[in-house]
């Protein structure tokens, strides 16, 4: 295993070399580039409450993302991360949905080959039991789909959730890991394995080189109320990226 693309946000800007940031609607809210900068050795990406009108409709609440699309890509391999990510239950208003994942269809990536692209969420961040309170809920998933691109179960179960774990991912540094094979996939929690997957004729159909994206997805486009916190913060310490040997 050696490692193949690792950021660690030491100079004092991010690296258009490695990441494009994102500056683009999405869902309830826009990404923009003034949320997303380098400070005190991390990547942050902040949302934040702003006002602005697109395509004649109004919006509340702008985000920050990065991805690796339009510079590196790559299929199998240890993909990690360590990160803190926001408050979501400091949001009542709309759900802020953070996320590291893999889609080989992303902005700037390379088309993928089947009709829909695949998907690789290492984590994302859903609301957690109480609010206010740091414990939130992460989860990670395959999504794989048909021909009519309808996501179809990657998971004995009957679901494409792989795993779903509630904790506080926002007060330390949190490292998640995905390893990928040919035959199996697993992820990790601060080296924990939460989840193993080895559905090998699933796990072949994953064809694709896939960029890293990194997001702070705003949900619904609805006005704030005066109980939200901003900025939400979403801090990224370090990337790393192995190939097999």
């Amino acid at each position: 295993m050696h490692i193949v693309f690792e950021d660690t946000f030491d100079g004092p800007n991010i690296d258009s070399s490695k990441w494009k940031v994102q500056e683009s609607l999405n869902r309830g809210g826009i990404y923009r580039r003034n949320n997303t900068a380098v400070e005190n050795g991390a990547l942050v990406m902040r949302t934040v409450a702003e006002n602005y009108t697109y395509g004649g409709l109004p919006y509340w609440v702008s985000s920050g993302a990065v991805s690796t699309s339009v510079n590196f890509s790559q299929r199998l391999g240890r993909w990690e991360a360590s990160v803190k990510l926001p408050r979501p239950n400091e949001s009542p208003s709309y759900t802020l949905h953070s996320s590291i994942w893999l889609n080989s269809g992303y902005d700037g990536a390379a088309h993928p080959s089947k009709t829909c692209a695949d998907e690789i969420d290492v984590v994302e961040q859903y609301v957690g039991p109480r609010r206010p309170s740091p414990v939130s809920m992460g989860a990670g998933s395959l999504h794989m789909h048909d021909a009519a691109c309808v996501h179809t179960p990657a998971y004995p179960q009957g679901s494409d959730e792989v795993w779903s774990l509630d904790g506080d991912y926002t007060s330390k540094w949190t490292v998640f890991r995905l390893d990928w094979t040919d035959t199996w996939i697993s992820m990790a929690v601060d080296n924990k394995t939460v989840a193993t997957f080895t559905n090998a004729s699933l796990v072949r159909s994953f064809t694709d080189v896939q960029p890293l994206i990194l997001t702070a997805t705003v949900m619904e486009r609805v006005p704030t109320l005066p109980s939200d916190v901003f900025p939400q913060e979403y801090w990224v310490d370090w990337v790393r990226i192995y190939a097999w040997d």
